[in-house]
């Protein structure tokens, strides 16, 4: 069985895509959708699994969106070349859902407040709305030899993992570990042969985001002989601390951890 995802196109075919807001729609108390449109789409690549994707959003204060230019040099180059008061914000999300016949590309967004700026993007997003979208990679890239997995995260891993349980093919076989911030957050799956989700509501604003998970993970017993590919996605320390532990303490070969930490608890994202 090959579940490998496909490799994306290189950057120099890549380009922004504007797209404009026509949906919003909070699913749980914590997590908010945005659906986007736009003829341009017709030219997106979807990958399926955790397919990345950077955002272009307007900065509070600027007079609407403006995109970089992008040329023989790419789109970072291009974005470094605008002006400070022009430039848009850029943030990486996951694709949560791509439909070419309607031409929509849907993202979920973990909303806290109106301190971060995506989120605060997301709880004042209304159609209408303008927004940059560039095809960015996959990282859910097991070995076919991979007998089992287990994916390990926190409320901003979501919309990857569940992507991944998407896109894979039938008698694959996956243990999950979801941290979300309460109960209200728990939302119903498709029930999956072979595949065992367990929610970890935090129900407790003290307690820091990935550790639950970090504890979750650190009780498993040692997997069974059979190769098993580990998938940790969000807050850096639960990818970090977890990567150590499936390496130091089950003694799995580095090459079966697949690890991405989207952000740093107590740290504002750069850009």
């Amino acid at each position: 069985m090959n579940t490998k995802a496909p490799v994306p196109s290189s950057a120099a075919d890549r380009e922004i895509l504007p797209a404009t807001v026509c949906r919003v729609r909070r699913i749980t108390p914590h997590l908010h959708s945005v659906t986007v449109r736009g003829p341009d789409l017709a030219r997106f690549e979807p990958l399926g699994f955790d397919q990345a994707l950077r955002l272009f959003l307007p900065k509070p204060g600027q007079d609407g969106l403006r995109l970089p230019v992008v040329g023989r040099d790419g789109w970072l180059a291009a974005f470094r070349a605008m002006p400070q008061d022009q430039r848009p914000r850029a943030r990486i999300y996951t694709v949560r859902a791509f439909s070419a016949a309607a031409g929509e590309l849907e993202i979920e967004f973990v909303v806290h407040g109106e301190q971060a700026p995506a989120s605060r993007w997301a709880l004042r997003a209304r159609p209408g709305d303008r927004l940059g979208l560039l095809a960015e990679g996959v990282r859910f890239r097991p070995p076919t030899y991979a007998g089992t997995h287990l994916l390990v995260g926190e409320e901003s891993a979501l919309p990857a993992i569940l992507g991944v349980l998407e896109s894979a093919p039938p008698g694959w076989r996956a243990d999950v570990l979801l941290e979300i911030p309460s109960t209200a957050d728990i939302r119903g799956l498709p029930s999956r042969s072979g595949v065992d989700v367990r929610w970890l509501p935090r129900d407790d604003e003290r307690r820091r985001p990935g550790d639950l998970a970090l504890d979750a993970l650190r009780a498993l017993p040692q997997p069974n002989p059979l190769p098993t590919y580990v998938y940790l996605v969000g807050e850096r320390r639960l990818v970090t601390d977890g990567r150590r532990h499936v390496i130091r303490s089950w003694g799995l070969d580095p090459a079966m951890v697949e690890f991405v930490g989207y952000w740093r608890y107590g740290e504002p994202s750069a850009g």
